[in-house]
């Protein structure tokens, strides 16, 4: 799935998100302040606590336009052919030869309608259209400790990749050593693994 355009809410903790992976936008208010992050990069907004949290979106979307989408005005936003804009009664979109009549609450809203109608021309159900080999499945989730997952989002940062991305080349690395017998593995306590390489002679 590409990453969405829309916000991903959480009134009662006043946190939100928008994205994924390393280049996901997390808006937080702590300490009397609104605080956004990306990776491990975080800003202070100059918006104060009693700001909604609905306001602080538009603030931030116009600060950080997603990828794929203009904005002319604060009320209008185009991607393509498609408008998202902003009238007394909500948002509405247009699109080739089409006004959608539904209304919608907010330009991210919006914005993820016609995301989602240009990631998947022929119909919203399977995955979305891809140029290369769709991908279908997701791996199983794996349960670690904070600092774990602190420091494989840093790897993937200085890496400068996806997570996703470097998982699916570790486990082509592990592969590719495994077949040429260079890498062992045996199993270590529950969940776990041990890798032990096997040094190459006659370099």
């Amino acid at each position: 799935m590409a990453p969405s355009t829309s916000w991903t809410r959480h009134p009662r903790t006043q946190t939100a998100f928008r994205g994924q992976d390393l280049s996901a936008l997390v808006l937080r208010s702590a300490e009397g302040r609104w605080l956004l992050s990306r990776g491990s990069e975080e800003l202070i907004l100059e918006a104060g606590a009693d700001v909604e949290l609905e306001a602080v979106i538009v603030h931030v979307d116009l600060l950080f336009p997603p990828e794929g989408w203009t904005v002319d005005l604060p009320d209008l936003w185009r991607r393509g052919s498609w408008t998202c804009a902003k009238t007394p009664d909500g948002w509405f979109v247009s699109g080739p030869s089409m006004q959608v009549k539904q209304r919608f609450l907010s330009a991210d809203r919006a914005r993820k309608w016609v995301d989602l109608r240009i990631d998947r021309p022929g119909g919203l159900r399977g995955p979305r259209t891809r140029e290369s080999t769709a991908s279908r499945r997701t791996l199983p989730d794996v349960r670690v400790t904070d600092f774990e997952r602190a420091e494989a989002l840093a790897l993937a940062a200085r890496l400068e990749a996806t997570y996703a991305a470097v998982v699916r080349a570790s486990l082509k690395l592990v592969q590719s050593l495994i077949a040429e017998g260079t890498l062992s593995v045996r199993a270590s306590a529950k969940d776990e693994v041990l890798f032990s390489l096997t040094p190459r002679t006659g370099l």
